[in-house]
């Protein structure tokens, strides 16, 4: 009985000792350099710069009374690898006090002739106010040497 807690502790501390002893070198750091402060000689003239930095702020959804339909943003991504597309896309319900619900998603995929090439469907439950909502996908083709040229979302939801 004590051999067996004997191993069982071994096999608990060892690999904390290993990682210890790997961790150590051994050698002394590198010594740092201190930092040198250069000062610009004082003027009598000074200005004023003042910079904004961009940042893209968060819009809250406004409660107007009026329906806003849902919207799909800009910045969807497509890219095709081989036989396989890959997709991103985000949608945003830009209401204040209304939850779509059952959203139905058809994601279609396009060559240089405008032919359709291949499709996917699918649906989201739930997209609450103010919500963006992404959606990424992987679409297999059956032609292997088809080039995707355009991809294109279209939605429909239960009102």
């Amino acid at each position: 009985m004590q051999k067996k807690r004997l191993f069982f502790v071994f096999f608990l501390i060892f690999p904390l000792i290993v990682g210890l002893a790997c961790s150590f070198t051994g050698k002394d750091p590198e010594p740092t350099q201190t930092p040198v402060v250069i000062t610009a000689p004082a003027t009598e003239e000074t200005t004023e710069v003042v910079t904004e930095a961009a940042t893209e702020e968060e819009t809250a959804p406004v409660v107007t009374g009026e329906f806003q339909d849902l919207m799909m943003l800009d910045n969807g991504v497509w890219f095709q690898d081989g036989a396989s597309v890959f997709a991103s896309f985000f949608f945003r319900n830009p209401n204040g006090d209304l939850v779509f619900e059952d959203v139905g998603y058809s994601v279609y995929l396009y060559d240089a002739n405008g032919d359709e090439i291949g499709n996917d469907y699918s649906n989201i439950h739930w997209i609450f106010p103010g919500q963006t909502f992404g959606i990424v996908f992987n679409l297999y083709l059956d032609d292997e040497n088809a080039l995707v040229d355009s991809v294109s979302v279209d939605w429909e939801y239960d009102s």
